[in-house]
């Protein structure tokens, strides 16, 4: 791989002297071994270090890091099926595949997040807006990609990935951006909102199977949770359960206020209110146990699996 990934990488990237050219990495993406993933995923997170570390023009860096993100968007779905496929233990192939997956994704991550850092509250007046909007999506959106990655491991998310989203989300809050639909039709919160469900659901005690479940249920129901600042959550409704509290500087998802009832809460903290979301959960498993046919609940066909149902009792 590591011959692979020197014969793709052109003389401008392996030299000392500053980053590519747009026309130079576009020669580059042209000679990608695009059916190959894992070897394409490497090369693509190696090309991204390098934009990361060497090109300081912020407007070069944006042009360069969609460019790699674009094309990554055609490796990264061929290692989640494969990987869709897996089963446990993870063969030497698979663990392969998350961790480049991982890495690639975590530069983005990186990358993305320092670019919407930098631009936000400095560069707004010279054009930057729409690229402030883009950079923290795709920034927030590659972090919740690797802890996906993570749950298929049954290994515990990043710290530094939380964190970071944290930050991401809140640059897009009070930007005054967060709930427009800027990158295929998602908003930043919505992307948001959805890993933090997708934590909130313990994916670690999750069975075989039923994370890519979990996920569409939180794809097609999650937005009936509620995430709003703290003054939003009734005096007394924390101790009923479906209240979680979100820190920004934290490196976990939130803690669930049933279990964590004495703190302090901050003026940067945030409650996800998941009451009607459990609501929705009680109904399905009602319905399902008076065999009512799942689509009519709403449900995809797998529901009529006694897994499911006990899925959605857990």
């Amino acid at each position: 791989m590591r011959l692979l990934r020197q014969y793709l990488m052109p003389e401008s990237a392996q030299a000392d002297h500053p980053a590519l050219t747009p026309d130079a990495l576009r020669a580059w993406i042209a000679a990608l071994p695009l059916t190959r993933p894992l070897e394409a995923a490497g090369a693509i997170a190696d090309q991204a270090a390098r934009v990361r570390r060497r090109e300081a023009n912020v407007r070069t860096r944006i042009r360069l890091y969609d460019m790699l993100y674009d094309v990554a968007a055609q490796v990264l779905p061929q290692i989640e099926e494969k990987l869709g496929r897996a089963s446990l233990p993870l063969s030497p192939q698979a663990d392969a595949l998350i961790e480049q997956a991982n890495r690639l994704l975590k530069e983005f991550g990186q990358g993305y997040a320092a670019i919407a850092t930098e631009v936000s509250g400095k560069w707004l007046g010279l054009g930057f807006a729409k690229p402030l909007r883009v950079a923290t999506l795709r920034g927030l959106a590659s972090h919740a990609r690797r802890l996906m990655l993570a749950y298929r491991a049954y290994a515990g998310g990043s710290r530094s990935a939380w964190t970071t989203m944290h930050r991401l989300y809140r640059i897009a809050r009070d930007g005054g951006f967060a709930v427009d639909r800027i990158d295929n039709g998602f908003t930043i919160e919505q992307i948001y909102l959805r890993a933090l469900l997708m934590a909130f659901a313990d994916p670690a005690r999750l069975r075989s199977g039923e994370i890519d479940r979990v996920r569409f249920y939180i794809e097609r129901y999650g937005e009936l949770a509620v995430l709003g600042d703290p003054a939003r959550v009734l005096t007394g409704k924390a101790g009923a359960g479906g209240q979680f509290l979100v820190r920004q500087n934290a490196g976990i998802a939130g803690r669930s206020l049933t279990k964590w009832h004495d703190v302090q809460v901050g003026p940067q903290d945030l409650i996800v209110d998941c009451t009607a979301l459990i609501d929705k959960v009680g109904e399905h498993v009602r319905g399902l146990e008076a065999n009512i046919v799942p689509a009519q609940l709403g449900l995809p066909l797998v529901a009529r699996q006694p897994q499911y149902l006990a899925m959605l009792e857990r």
